[in-house]
């Protein structure tokens, strides 16, 4: 699965659309997104394991984000 993330974050990355789309899906436990986009980041981070580490730098607005010291967060927003 990373190496299809990470292709997927590089080709599609800059695109609102996915950004959007990554932050409404659980990457390892299935749940409807429309709910699950709405959850605060430790209801996630708690029941879904969406912690800092795993997620994956999307393009060049991310990139900024690692070279401050930041995450990057892909799913850990609400």
């Amino acid at each position: 699965v990373p190496l299809l993330e990470d292709s997927a974050d590089k080709k599609y990355g800059t695109r609102e659309d996915y950004k959007e789309y990554k932050k409404s899906v659980s990457v390892l436990i299935p749940f409807p997104p429309s709910v699950f986009r709405g959850l605060p980041g430790f209801v996630k981070a708690a029941l879904f394991l969406e912690f800092p580490m795993y997620s994956r730098c999307m393009g060049a607005d991310n990139q900024q984000r690692l070279d401050n010291g930041e995450t990057g967060g892909s799913g850990m927003s609400a």
